[in-house]
């Protein structure tokens, strides 16, 4: 059971959106294949998906493509037309005299969506004004996917920051993060580090899915320690100062591409960098997302704002069980910023989180995969689901083969009609009878 509290905050003075940055990234990066693109034929047609992630905002994109096309191609008749998400954002025209072109075309930033984007590059060839061959060799243009490149300016979503966005922060699309800072204090608990640690930096990778997530791990000091800043006729470090600078992450390091950091500890332990209010809310296995405030002093940002996800609890027990509810839940349900894990009956996360990968000329019992012996009993239709994960790149000859040795029993009064069936993927693959 999970207690979940709605807050709703009143953001004032600083904004909380992070500094925009510009990527570029070669068209060969969004997909596996040749560098070179072909297109052949009177009309021709190639889809690449562009991932975006659901916390990104693209300000400016702009889309340089190297083409090569054919001699034999006459002008008016013969271009690329370039689209995204079905919307005609460029044409480009052939020309004989200048078989080699490079064009740069702006893409609306309005045409985004998050998730998968559908660039689509799209020819129509002619080498003559009135009926040609549609298969003729001289009809064909070729793009360099390796030096085509996606220039993008992205920046964070200032949208309230609560649990469904970690898949959005944590994510193979463009503006995923690479890499996390997970923070304890300077003396941890051995189960801290050994479980703790671990399940809460596998929570995050997998939601990752196959990209690579670089895990760092920092500590923080006891207690905060103010930054030396010129002080005017009154001293700058007054009640109200010190309790804004108390709600910053001013144990953060500054890294631009990392928005998000974790909190991971006690209560107790994690005082020192949390403020009252938060400490107050927690009293069980508890996780909560925040944005901390940027603190700035005469206009220059002393302590720049961030995104930050803490997972803590009264006991080491508790923190353990709260990165056991991180590492399982689906982040699309809870659109709150904090919950409370109460119970986490018939969850077991080892079970749900085992990132079993089968390889090839292994053996391998169902008691590897987590699966329990089962009975069937009386009459009717039973059924066994047994799932397994193979590599990503998994890739095998048309003549490999796996072997299935089943272990079991039936009783001695099984008629004709008694059969049991053994499919792969939903396909029957085998229907011995009873």
């Amino acid at each position: 059971m999970i207690k979940k509290y709605f807050i709703f905050m009143l953001c004032l003075c600083v904004s909380f959106s992070l500094a925009a940055q510009t990527d570029t990234y070669r068209l060969t990066e969004f997909f596996g294949g040749d560098e070179t693109l072909r297109l052949q034929g009177k009309a021709a047609t190639l889809d690449i998906p562009i991932p975006l992630s659901s916390v990104t905002k693209v300000d400016s994109a702009r889309l340089r493509l190297e083409v090569l096309s054919s001699q034999a191609l006459i002008k008016k008749r013969s271009q690329l037309y370039v689209r995204f998400n079905n919307a005609t954002i460029g044409q480009v025209a052939f020309d004989p005299q200048r078989p080699s072109l490079v064009s740069e075309i702006e893409i609306p930033k309005s045409l985004w969506r998050a998730g998968f984007n559908s660039l689509t590059l799209a020819v129509s060839q002619h080498y003559a004004e009135q009926c040609v061959d549609g298969s003729a060799p001289e009809l064909w243009s070729e793009i360099n996917a390796y030096t085509s490149t996606l220039q993008l300016k992205t920046s964070t979503d200032k949208k309230p920051f609560n649990l469904e966005d970690l898949s959005g922060f944590f994510n193979p699309g463009i503006g995923g993060q690479r890499d996390v800072q997970l923070y304890t204090a300077r003396e941890i608990e051995s189960e801290l580090k050994q479980q703790t640690l671990p399940l809460v930096a596998q929570a995050l990778a997998l939601r990752n899915q196959y990209q690579p997530l670089i895990i760092e791990h920092d500590t923080f000091d006891d207690g905060y320690v103010l930054p030396q800043l010129e002080e005017t006729e009154n001293s700058y470090w007054n009640e109200e100062n010190v309790a804004r600078y108390e709600r910053t992450a001013w144990y953060l390091e500054r890294k631009e591409k990392q928005p998000v950091h974790v909190l991971i500890g006690t209560v107790d332990a994690l005082s020192p960098v949390l403020s009252d209010e938060v400490i107050n809310d927690i009293d069980g296995a508890f996780l909560k997302t925040q944005r901390t405030p940027a603190f700035v002093e005469d206009g220059e940002v002393v302590v720049p704002a961030s995104y930050r996800l803490i997972v803590s609890g009264i006991t080491p027990i508790e923190v353990l069980e709260a990165a056991k509810a991180l590492a399982v839940m689906d982040d699309a349900i809870n659109p709150v910023s904090q919950v409370t894990i109460l119970s986490q009956t018939q969850m077991n996360a080892d079970t749900l989180q085992r990132n079993f990968v089968l390889a090839p000329d292994n053996h391998y019992t169902l008691q590897d995969l987590g699966v329990s012996t089962s009975q069937f009993r009386d009459e009717g239709t039973f059924k066994k689901r047994v799932s397994f994960r193979l590599p990503a790149d998994f890739y095998v000859p048309e003549n490999a083969s796996v072997n299935l040795f089943l272990d079991f029993g039936y009783g001695a009064g099984f008629g004709p009609g008694s059969v049991m069936n053994v499919s792969v993927n939903d396909e029957l693959v085998h229907g011995p009878s009873a």
